[in-house]
Order: C-alpha cells, then structure tokens, then sequence
C-alpha cells in the first residue's frame, strides 16, 4: 500500500514537471512567433533586416530552376558567387512541398526551428541530469534570451547550424551504431551553411569527443574528410573561376573589443546579446560550482574561451547562450533551496530574477 502510494506521488511529480515542460515550449513559439505578429499588428509587414531579402532572392532562383551566376551584380557592388547554399535550398523546398509563399517560409521555418531546438536542448539536459528542475529553469531562460529569440525568428542559416549541432551533440551521446552513422552525417550538413561556424563546431566536438568519447574518435574523422573533401571542391572550383582568394587577417583592433563589449548585453544595445539578469544568475551558477573547485574547471575554461570568440564571431554567442541558461538554472534553485531566514524575501529575490529575464526577453522582441 505505501509502495503504491510512493510510485502515485512518484507519477504525480514526474507528469507536473513534463506538464511545465511542455508549457515552455509552447510559450518559446508564442515568444518567437509574436515578433512578427507584433510587426503585421502594427502595420509593417517587411521581413527584420536585410539578410532574409537576400535568402529571398537566392531561394527564388533556386526555386524557379535557374542555373546559379557565376558573378552576382546584387551584392557589395558585385562580387563572386560563392554562397553556401544549404539555408536557401531549404526554404526553396518547403516552399515547394508545402505549396506556402517564400516569404511566410522565411517567417514559419525559423520559428518550427525554435520549437525543435528548445525540445533538443531538454533531451540533451536529460541525458546529463535527473534533476528536471534544472531542465525546466534552463530552458525558461533559453526561451526569454536574446539570442533565442534573435536565432530563431530572424531568417539566416545559423538557426539551421545550431538546431544541426544540437542534434549531432545528442546523436553523439548514443552509443548505437545507427546514431554514430547519423552524426557524421549531421556534421556534413552543417558544411554546408558556413565555413566558419562549421569549424567552430567541429573543434568543440573534437575537444568534447578527446576529453570524454575517445572511443568516437574515427567517427569524427569520419566527418572530417567527408567535409574537407566537399570544401577543396569547392575551392577548386572557386580558383578555376577567379582566382585564388585574399588572405584572411586577423587583426586586434582597440575598438572590436569595446564594441564586442557593448554588443555582448543586449540591455545595452547588442543585436543578440546576452541578458544582465541571465548572466547574474549564470555567475550564481558558478559560485555554486566552484565550492566543489576543479571538478568543473572545463566548464569555467569554456565560459572563458566562448566568451573571448563571440567578441569576434557573433554567432558563438548563440552557444554561450546555453551555458548561461543551464548555469542560470543551477543559481537559481541554488536561490531556491537555500536556507533563508524569510522566505518571503527569497521567494521575492527570485520573483525579481525571474522578471528581469522575462523583461529583457519582452523588451528585446518589442
């Protein structure tokens, strides 16, 4: 009798935490497709930004059969064309399936997006944790960040980067066969979106696959030659038509860091950066942590490390992004479960956070 009961309290528990599960995810798409709702409300019905006319145009080419220009006159003045491809082939294709206009593609794709990244990142929590508290929280901040909201109801092939990298992240946790097969192939889509953010992925899953999967070491490489195969075709093909390219440089300018700087919160006008109220709790996060000293010490050099390379590449502040979700969630219940001699001033610290996130979320849409 007390067994059945345990296992009733058991189920009872387990089905609320799923329900609030379930409930932030659908509040993630009406947070993404707001934006947009909020824009036709008031009249204006153009796409944010200039990147999604360009997607337009690309997709539009591509779905009306047209062999892709060797030059393209439309952009910078003229310039090679040389475009990755792999966003635009995307949203010609659902256009073409589902019979819906480009441009409600351009609208409608990023936020399905959204939806299939907020439930990956709850399924890869899961596989780390038992603690749901800690998946919930985590993703209540995802869902009301900056770049969140930013990735996922703007138009660019980053949504399609990070969902993939998310998906390759938990084929990888598999030990089957099957899922190994599938991430090596997830890693050679991601190829085909961006050069740069696909070796930045591939060096966060190589250091993640060295330090702790050395036995999916060959499935990496794998992915690797594949990759590398299709990227000297294309150069090759690049060189037979203009030549070879610049030399890239890297220069440290004095303003790139101040600018980093001042993009990296969105509170003080970044594009997509990051809330202060997230990154309070983040650094509550790591004070919990940090009580336990260098048994997370790969954790303090990745928050480092992300945070000096999205000062240069925007979009590895789309990664920081989870790490700032997931130890926000960790100072939050540590807010939660410590001793407090009010509770009604812990319940009002975290009442006050918990605001301050959805603020800075709100604000950001508006």
């Amino acid at each position: 009798m007390i067994f059945m009961k345990m296992m009733k309290l058991k189920y009872t528990k387990s089905l609320a935490e799923n329900s609030i599960f379930i409930t932030i995810l659908i509040v993630g798409v009406v947070l993404l497709s707001s934006v947009y709702f909020l824009r036709i409300f008031n009249g204006n019905n153009n796409l944010i930004g200039d990147k999604p006319y360009f997607d337009l145009r690309i997709s539009k080419h591509l779905l009306e059969g047209k062999q892709m220009p060797i030059y393209d006159d439309l952009s910078y003045g003229g310039r090679p064309f040389s475009y990755f491809l792999g966003w635009p082939v995307i949203i010609a294709t659902v256009s073409k399936i589902t019979g819906l206009d480009l441009k409600d593609v351009l609208i409608i794709l990023p936020i399905l997006l959204g939806f299939l990244a907020t439930l990956l990142f709850g399924l890869i929590i899961n596989r780390f944790t038992q603690n749901k508290k800690i998946r919930n929280l985590a993703i209540f901040i995802f869902i009301f960040s900056p770049p969140f909201l930013y990735l996922f109801s703007v138009s660019n092939s980053f949504s399609m980067i990070f969902l993939l990298s998310e998906l390759g992240f938990y084929l990888l946790l598999n030990k089957s066969k099957k899922s190994l097969i599938m991430f090596v192939v997830t890693l050679f889509l991601i190829s085909l979106f961006s050069i740069f953010a696909t070796l930045f992925v591939l060096l966060i899953f190589l250091i993640y696959i060295l330090i702790w999967e050395k036995k999916k070491l060959k499935w990496f490489f794998i992915s690797f030659i594949l990759i590398l195969a299709i990227w000297i075709y294309n150069l090759m093909k690049f060189v037979t038509n203009f030549g070879f390219p610049e030399i890239i440089k890297f220069k440290f300018f004095k303003n790139a860091l101040n600018i980093g700087l001042q993009m990296f919160f969105s509170d003080f006008g970044g594009k997509f950066g990051l809330s202060i109220f997230s990154v309070l709790l983040a650094l509550m996060g790591i004070y919990v942590l940090w009580k336990q000293k260098y048994k997370y010490i790969l954790v303090y050099l990745s928050v480092l490390s992300l945070i000096f390379a999205s000062l240069y590449l925007n979009f590895v502040m789309f990664y920081l992004n989870i790490i700032v979700a997931i130890l926000g969630a960790i100072g939050i219940l540590r807010i939660l479960e410590r001793k407090w001699e009010s509770n009604f001033i812990r319940i009002f610290s975290v009442l006050i956070l918990m605001c301050g996130i959805i603020f800075s979320g709100l604000s950001f849409i508006k």
